[in-house]
């Protein structure tokens, strides 16, 4: 999703931070990044970009629906992009261990259903 036109659709204008913080959460090696995360990652490919303008864009994309929030104890926050935008895999078995799933592709792939064996 990491096109101008993608954030348009969600209703938000294609700034450079929201593309950058969008390409940041989807490029992310793991699933949960708290807002200091994506800050970082900002910094370390040398995007010149404020904590607060993260927070905002995040939480934008959060009242946009592209990302969902998850708010811990101690007012700790992380963020991860919404399942519906996203590949979603869910197991398919009634056995305690999964021996199938079902990808689910995101809406801007492919609308057929692929099975696959469980990792």
């Amino acid at each position: 999703m990491k096109d101008s036109t993608d954030l348009k659709k969600a209703g938000l204008k294609a700034t450079l931070p929201r593309l950058k913080i969008l390409g940041i959460l989807e490029d992310a090696k793991t699933r949960h990044m708290t807002a200091e995360d994506v800050y970082k990652a900002m910094l370390a490919a040398g995007e010149e970009v404020g904590l607060a303008t993260v927070y905002r864009v995040l939480t934008q994309f959060e009242s946009a629906g592209l990302v969902m929030r998850h708010n811990f104890e101690g007012g700790r926050a992380v963020f991860e992009m919404n399942q519906a935008t996203t590949t979603t895999t869910w197991c398919v078995s009634s056995a305690p261990r999964c021996s199938s799933s079902m990808i689910r592709p995101s809406k801007s792939a492919s609308a057929r259903w692929q099975r696959r064996p469980a990792s």
